[in-house]
């Protein structure tokens, strides 16, 4: 018969000893969570049964068992990782298995909370935690991994709304007010509005909209409101603003023009609707504070800012026109990159046009990005014309005449400096627009890692995936999986990762046009020649564990004036719009920064709104490597180790790692020793500067702790260029070629100054006194943010 023991250990009003028990057994010391307790997130209880593929048996009843602990930590991994990719992610904060029942032999129930930030996470509701499992529990996910889920067996309850009902018998039905129908997917549709179809750069929207209007007749009623508001000039970009809430960009992810449901065992959650793109947190913060006032009371609401995306890459939200505000920028005024979409065409051209009439026309064609699409590096005069409609695109040092069209990319030619067009000829990815994007974009190596998906080929601008066709007739049927474990083994490790997932011969759920066979797949080199692949069986491959403190192969020296890849894990933290702080990633989900930066904040004092940017080497660029995240700050862990300073801050979900954008390494038990050449990093002006200094002994400072370690400046002459910000990092390499480590954290701010004896001392917090914690900290947060 069923079991009913973790009914009776975990109703909704009673806490669960199952759950309590394995906290206290865990031996971990409580994080300090500063500004905010840990009881105020939102908490939603839920269950489901898995009808085949794992089955209960009577240890799994007691939580002290091993057994127990260990099928639930492998259902939370599962849910972490679920949620983490889901569109709930933002304030999504963790799952526990509370108690697992079922029939013996027969089924598994699984009881477990979702736990989200009531910040961050105030929007989330029962409806979209039953859309995102009922979409993998119909259409089949990798996460299941050869479970099937019953989707009548989906509960939801938040906690405060009653008790959950308890699990479902084989043969009850859910009750209405717990199995509400998922929305049916986000399609795209006309743009309908004829007051915004002139001024938008696309023709395609979806419903419900930014404010909730369901259809382009409840949009009309509510029209003539937001055209007062573009009327009454509250803000100059009110136009833009409101057309992009009222209609906001669709993108459509179906092909052919079809809407179709994914394919079995390739979609995770939501991936197969359409995507609606909003507009941007720092463009609703901009028009928030010029017509907030004016907006009528019934769409406050919709127009919290908070809950607006922040920039993560093309198609994440639509920002400011590009452009709008390159020339209004300070040191200390950040400029959020827009998501450009491909058929907004005048978004390149007018990013160029205000670099050429502001002050920073000199950084046309100077080998570093400052547009989203790489325009102002595209049409450079000493470019040749290429025979196709895509414009070449200068890489490298300004006015060394380097350039490289889209045919040249991974031609076995290195035409860019350090060989940007011939990386990652041969990647992973989950399909092929992954790859691709925009021109001139595609003519350089690809924005983004991917630790999992097709293995993808790119020859003379064009791509293709590998077919796995001729493996049986070319490789012995017992060598075949040595042979795959092989090939993925170099494939990873060439993309920087340490480890191989799975390698596995898939079916293609695309309708990929070319394709390539392994000539001899047990050769040393591997050749690949074009050829059909009717059956399309193809080869998928999953990474992890990404290499730390290393960057791009090919990147040359780093120069004094940084460039994009020299530091991929710096990061800039601004707060309510203002750069104030530096800080280090030492995973995806994770900076490490001085905790100075947050006085006042926590005991009584305004938390604010940061943001943390990284993959940009210039504060008013707009780089198509540059990514936001925004900062659990209210959730900040402070170090335990006495007299340090450092901090450690919780992205709301991880960064995208790329060449651009990947972490650092932590250093080993002991510093630096005195003498030691390191490397901080400045601003000067808007630029990110690097400074070489040589680790001291702290004679020259007043106020020491144990845990400080003190550096000098190393070169003195003519090298006044750079700011340093309280949290930037102190590197270090233990030898050449090797990987940088995180050696300190600046605790203040360091001025530039020509005269030595007038520069504040440099002091960082060691950040070997902090390792236990740290790692402790990234161990266990592992399931939800350890892959890419």
């Amino acid at each position: 018969m069923r079991n009913r023991l973790s009914e009776r250990i975990c109703k909704a009003d009673q806490p669960c000893p199952g759950l309590l028990g394995s906290a206290r057994r865990s031996g971990r010391p409580p994080h300090t969570f500063l500004g905010s307790e840990p009881g105020e997130d939102r908490v939603f209880r839920g269950s489901f049964r898995v009808a085949r593929g794992d089955s209960f048996s009577p240890p799994l009843a007691d939580p002290n068992t091993a057994q127990f602990r260990e099928r639930a930590r492998n259902y939370r991994e599962r849910l972490n990782v679920l949620f983490r990719r889901s569109p709930v992610r933002t304030g999504f904060v963790g799952t526990e298995v509370l108690a697992l029942d079922g029939v013996e032999g027969e089924d598994l129930v699984v009881h477990f909370t979702l736990r989200f930030d009531s910040y961050y996470g105030a929007n989330v509701a029962v409806p979209d935690l039953l859309h995102i499992m009922h979409a993998v529990t119909v259409n089949g996910a990798p996460i299941l991994d050869g479970l099937e889920v019953d989707p009548k067996s989906l509960l939801f309850r938040e906690e405060g709304q009653g008790d959950l009902p308890t699990a479902p018998r084989t043969s009850t039905t859910p009750a209405t007010t717990t199995t509400t129908e998922p929305p049916p997917p986000r399609r795209c549709a006309p743009v309908g509005l004829d007051y915004c179809r002139r001024g938008l750069p696309y023709n395609a929207t979806s419903y419900p909209n930014v404010l909730g209007h369901k259809d382009i007749a409840a949009l009309r009623e509510d029209v003539i409101a937001f055209r007062e508001l573009v009327d009454a000039e509250c803000y100059r970009l009110a136009f833009e603003f409101v057309c992009q809430a009222l209609q906001p960009e669709c993108i459509l992810r179906a092909r052919g023009g079809k809407a179709k449901g994914p394919a079995k065992g390739t979609a995770l959650t939501a991936a197969d609707e359409d995507l609606m793109v909003p507009p941007c947190r720092s463009f609703c913060r901009d028009f928030m504070a010029g017509c907030g006032s004016r907006v009528p009371s019934r769409f406050r609401e919709a127009l919290q800012c908070s809950r607006f995306p922040e920039y993560s890459g093309p198609g994440s939200c639509a920002d400011r026109p590009a452009g709008d505000d390159v020339t209004e920028v300070t040191s200390t005024t950040p400029v959020v990159a827009p998501a450009p979409a491909e058929s907004a065409a005048p978004t390149g051209a007018a990013c160029v046009a205000a670099l050429r009439a502001g002050p920073h026309a000199s950084r046309i064609c100077d080998g570093v990005p400052d547009c989203p699409d790489l325009a102002d590096e595209a049409h450079c005069s000493y470019c040749p014309r290429a025979p196709a409609a895509t414009p070449a695109l200068h890489c490298g040092v300004a006015g060394a005449g380097h350039c490289v069209h889209q045919h040249q990319r991974c031609d076995a030619k290195r035409d860019c400096p350090g060989g940007a067009d011939e990386r990652h000829c041969l990647s992973v990815a989950p399909h092929l627009s992954a790859v691709t994007g925009p021109a001139p974009a595609r003519h350089l190596s690809p924005a983004r890692y991917h630790s999992e998906g097709y293995v993808v080929f790119n020859e003379k601008g064009e791509t293709g995936k590998v077919c796995t066709e001729n493996l049986n007739a070319t490789v012995p049927a017992p060598n075949r999986e040595a042979t795959l474990n092989t090939i993925a083994t170099s494939l990873c490790a060439a993309l920087s990762y340490q480890k191989v997932d799975a390698v596995r011969v898939q079916l293609d759920e695309e309708r990929t046009e070319r394709y390539v066979l392994m000539e001899d797949p047990t050769a040393a080199e591997i050749t690949f020649v074009p050829a059909p692949c009717p059956k399309r069986e193809v080869l998928y491959v999953a990474c992890s564990q990404i290499e730390c403190g290393v960057r791009a192969a090919g990147v040359g020296a780093p120069s004094r004036l940084a460039a994009p890849g020299d530091w991929p894990w710096h990061a800039a933290l601004h707060k309510d719009g203002a750069h104030v702080c530096d800080a280090t990633l030492v995973s995806a989900q994770w900076l490490l920064t001085a905790s100075a930066c947050f006085q006042g904040q926590g005991q009584g004092g305004p938390v604010g709104e940061w943001v943390a940017r990284v993959g940009s080497v210039r504060l008013a660029s707009r780089s198509p490597w540059q990514q936001e995240r925004v900062v659990l700050a209210h959730r900040r862990l402070e170090s335990p180790a006495e007299g340090s300073a450092l901090s450690l801050l919780r992205l709301a979900e991880p960064f995208a790692l790329s060449d651009a954008v990947r972490p650092v390494c932590l250093p080993d038990t002991a510093p630096p020793a005195p003498g030691a050449l390191c490397t901080t990093l400045g601003w000067g002006g808007d630029a990110l500067r690097r400074v070489e200094v040589r680790v001291g002994r702290c004679e020259n400072a007043t106020i020491m702790s144990v845990n400080a370690l003190c550096a000098d400046k190393a070169h003195h002459a003519d090298d006044c260029e750079a700011e340093e910000l309280a949290g930037g990092p102190l590197v270090c390499q233990s030898g050449p070629g090797r990987s940088w480590a995180l050696a300190g954290v600046g605790n203040w701010r360091v001025a530039c100054t020509k005269t030595p004896s007038a520069e504040r001392p440099r002091v960082y917090d060691k950040v070997s006194s902090n390792l236990e914690w740290i790692r402790r900290t990234l161990r266990e947060d592992e399931p939800a943010g350890s892959r890419s």
